[in-house]
């Protein structure tokens, strides 16, 4: 039976999977194995060689008596007499020589499984000293401590080798010289990576902030036309994502959105398959965003395409104008702390989608918010050529009183900016480390 220790991973202590190592830290488990092995026979031989006895036992010892360690036969033994495998060398000691303590009978044992068991699964009919393995690995003995893992975003120099070592070259480091600070230098990120880290971290304290604060000053200035050209999109892909939410086709256009009058099933399954195929996505990827957000927009496709009535639905696609101007617009905003690398990042998109968000967020949200204390401002009437404004369908047709229409649109406004306080609180708490190294590198710091 294998000990506690051997059924996690020797560095992220996560549980072990079912193949050569470990997803979340990149460390091989046979390798981490046999070093541990390596190690406590290391400490036994210390430990041996430091008894009081210890000088004399080796005096008396003859020429035909065998070294008591596997580390000192190994050191005697020639090329032609070292068996190369682990399962010959496991087979050639004695019981005196076997591991004593459970621990290291057990990684032992795991050493052996290892060896008998692919090392990748690109490779199934590759093995540890089979023959598409390393020299190091067909040598059968344990590998350096830096050979472990490597680093995920570091380039690997050609092999220049070492003076007078012909050992392999990890990212500079000779693997035969290895030491704690030169494993230190090779697995820490390099200073253009961390001013990098430092730089994402300060835009996204102050990006959405100024952004908020530039939109509420266009929104409230005499440019509010303007806006309004590039918000009206945003209030119509909101009646239009609430049709499709409620089972109805809807294309958006310019001032107006085309509805259906029916609900389609066969539309409302294509929808729940895509957002299935998204969550499931992120669940094999373990991106738990993706598995929130479609897990959630599959509960609110269910119970407004098989739930709601007809008219309540028409009421709710009415009200998924200006509420969603607050919704998408919140969205559009939280895509600014996207994970670096991803196609929002790299290719700039999220600096588009905070200015349009931001904007929608504030066209929506002021209207309802002055509307608390001067009706006048609700948009009522009918827009030429068109149909009803949104509010006065929802008043005059689906009986909603003015003061419910002011209360909802508010709410949910408030609603959006706590949930991106508390993101952007969320960002601060995650990034606290390298916050106080940036406050540390302040110039009234120094002295």
């Amino acid at each position: 039976m294998r000990p506690a220790s051997a059924l996690t991973c020797p560095g992220c202590q996560t549980p072990r999977v079912d193949g050569p190592e470990c997803p979340r830290c990149g460390i091989i488990y046979a390798r981490a194995d046999a070093r541990a092995a390596r190690k406590a026979e290391q400490e036994r031989a210390a430990a041996h060689a430091s008894s009081p006895h210890a000088a004399a036992r080796a005096a008396a010892m003859t020429g035909q008596d065998a070294p008591s360690s596997p580390l000192a036969r190994a050191s005697a033994m020639t090329g032609q007499d070292a068996p190369s495998p682990p399962l010959q060398r496991a087979s050639a000691m004695t019981e005196q020589d076997a591991p004593s303590s459970p621990l290291q009978r057990a990684s032992a044992a795991a050493a052996r499984e290892a060896w008998a068991r692919p090392t990748s699964p690109t490779a199934p009919g590759s093995a540890i000293g089979g023959p598409s393995a390393s020299p190091e690995e067909r040598s059968g003995w344990p590998p350096p401590p830096g050979t472990l893992s490597e680093p995920r975003h570091s380039q690997r120099p050609p092999d220049s080798g070492a003076p007078g070592r012909d050992s392999p070259r990890f990212d500079g480091v000779p693997t035969g010289l290895f030491d704690a600070e030169s494993f230190a230098l090779a697995f820490a990120p390099s200073s253009s990576d961390a001013e990098e880290h430092l730089h994402e971290v300060r835009l996204r304290m102050v990006v959405i902030p100024t952004a908020l604060l530039l939109s509420y000053l266009g929104v409230t200035s005499s440019m509010n036309f303007v806006i309004r050209l590039v918000t009206m999109y945003v209030h119509e892909v909101g009646h239009a994502v609430t049709a499709w939410l409620c089972g109805l086709l809807a294309i958006p256009g310019p001032w107006a959105t085309s509805i259906g009058g029916k609900r389609l099933y066969w539309m409302a399954m294509l929808l729940a398959g895509g957002l299935s195929l998204w969550t499931w996505t992120g669940w094999k990827q373990r991106r738990h965003a993706w598995v929130a957000w479609g897990a959630s927009l599959l509960v609110i496709q269910f119970v407004c395409t098989l739930v709601l009535s007809m008219d309540r639905a028409l009421a709710l696609i009415s009200f998924g104008g200006d509420a969603g101007m607050l919704v998408l617009g919140t969205v559009l905003m939280g895509t600014f702390y996207v994970r670096p690398g991803s196609a929002l990042h790299t290719r700039g998109l999220r600096w588009g989608f905070v200015a349009i968000g931001a904007l929608a967020f504030w066209d929506g949200f002021h209207t309802w918010w002055t509307a608390r204390t001067d009706a006048e401002v609700i948009p009522f009437g009918r827009i030429e050529g068109v149909a009803l404004s949104d509010a006065s369908s929802l008043v005059e047709t689906y009986g909603w009183s003015e003061g419910d229409l002011i209360h909802r649109h508010v709410v949910l406004g408030l609603a959006c900016l706590t949930a991106l306080a508390a993101q952007y609180a969320w960002m601060l708490y995650r990034e606290r480390a390298h916050l106080r190294a940036a406050l540390r590198a302040l110039p009234f710091q120094d002295g």
